[in-house]
């Protein structure tokens, strides 16, 4: 699907946001879209992985040899594993951790029914990290994932429906690979308590591919076995979504522009350079221990500092604290060269505050670039770059999308990856475009 096309199935269903306390653990990023439709979507912040960490794939079979050619074309460092291994205690290596087909048979073993031989993966997801399910047949051994509110049962079905305005978002730089009939089996289905967002429905209404906030971190799920019916591509969907942040959306929502005059806007004003000099003073004091970890400087600590951070913004009541707060955390995130991080800390305070994120994002991110330290890091900043420049283009903001995108390009000729850099002159192509009508 063209960028035109994305923009525009986005544009009516933009509106102001509200946090949400989406329950047991949920991230404070987390918010509720005002659809205009009446009906509420939640809006997902950017997966942010550390720099350096790899992705864990537990699979097996032809579904391995699939992936691991996927991660090859992608520049994705893996490591691959035949299983679940209760002894593994630490999964902080890894930004993602993808679950292959039938892999929760694992648990079927009574010693690992028990909630502290799944806890490690849920300290995992709730730290931050981003949990990639795929089915066990028919939702069997699958109760642990009722530790996030999924529940897994049987159901079979055939076929995908699309949902405007968030399937694009999963298909997004992976749309050779989706089958041009829809067609995809399911051998199972979930029902979730939790607030989510739905990716792709099934013929028939049930959730096709699901996303769950828990904790800093996410629970993605579909119910398909991607060998049983040749449904391999579901695999690479499902990565490349990853790696551009497991967007929830194209257009960034906090960004796309407020629905009112400057005279009405009811965020809360910016305090002024003295005032914030002052507050940021008193925040580095009371959180003097946290920032005693960024010396010497480490960007992993950075995120972690920022993390901290951001949850003290979500119980500040002071809107003028709050606002150093989450300038700090902008600034760490800047340092830490964590691109994703960046732009769901702007986004957030754009929703508050009378700032203007899209300029904010434009002159940030491109000192953020110059922190990468991986071409995967280069390559996140290159898809933030672009969701910015998407966004700036469905509001005309001309400018801004002329920087974000040259910091793209920079960035994606950094990653070394072609299609990545095909991609970015496909949208210089689409600015162009919209800039002459």
């Amino acid at each position: 699907m063209s960028l035109p096309l994305r923009t525009a199935a986005l544009a009516c269903s933009l509106a102001v946001l509200s946090f949400l306390d989406a329950g047991g653990g949920a991230s404070p990023l987390f918010a509720q879209e005002s659809a205009a439709a009446g009906q509420a979507s939640p809006v997902v912040p950017l997966v942010a992985p550390n720099q350096g960490q790899k992705l864990l794939a537990l699979v097996a079979g032809g579904e391995r040899l699939y992936l691991r050619k996927a991660c090859q074309e992608l520049d994705v460092p893996v490591e691959f594993a035949d299983g679940f291994d209760a002894r593994r205690r630490d999964y902080r290596r890894f930004h993602a951790i993808i679950v292959g087909s039938n892999m929760m048979d694992y648990f079927a073993q009574p010693e690992y029914q028990v909630d502290a031989a799944f806890q490690p993966i849920v300290d995992y997801v709730a730290a931050g990290g981003h949990l990639i399910m795929f089915a066990t047949y028919h939702g069997r051994n699958m109760e642990h994932l009722q530790r996030f509110d999924i529940v897994a049962s049987m159901a079979g079905g055939e076929g995908f429906v699309p949902i405007p305005g968030t399937t694009e978002a999963l298909f997004a730089g992976a749309e050779s690979f989706v089958p041009e009939d829809n067609s995809l089996t399911f051998l199972g289905r979930t029902d979730i308590s939790r607030p989510h967002v739905v990716l792709l429905k099934r013929t028939g209404d049930d959730d096709a591919v699901s996303t769950v906030p828990y904790g800093s971190g996410r629970v993605s799920i579909t119910m398909v076995e991607p060998g049983y019916a040749n449904d391999l591509w579901l695999y690479r969907v499902m990565l490349t979504w990853h790696l551009r942040g497991a967007p929830s959306r194209l257009v960034a929502t906090g960004f796309a522009g407020i629905p009112w005059d400057q005279t009405s806007d009811p965020r809360h004003p910016v305090p002024d350079e003295k005032e914030l000099a002052t507050l940021t003073a008193t925040v580095q004091e009371d959180l003097a221990g946290e920032y005693a970890r960024l010396r010497p400087w480490n960007p992993v600590v950075g995120k972690e500092v920022a993390r901290v951070i951001l949850a003290q913004a979500d119980e500040q009541e002071d809107p003028a604290r709050r606002f150093a707060l989450f300038s700090e955390a902008r600034d760490l995130a800047v340092k830490s060269g964590n691109a994703a991080l960046l732009f769901n800390v702007i986004e957030a305070c754009g929703r508050q505050y009378q700032t203007d994120p899209l300029q904010e994002l434009a002159d940030s991110l491109d000192e953020c670039a110059t922190q990468c330290r991986t071409m995967g890091d280069s390559r996140t900043v290159a898809y933030v770059a672009m969701l910015g420049t998407t966004t700036a283009i469905e509001r005309q903001r001309f400018d801004n999308a002329d920087k974000l995108l040259a910091t793209a390009s920079r960035s994606a000729r950094r990653s070394r990856l072609r299609d990545l850099i095909t991609e970015v002159a496909d949208m210089r192509k689409a600015l162009t475009e919209a800039k002459s009508q």
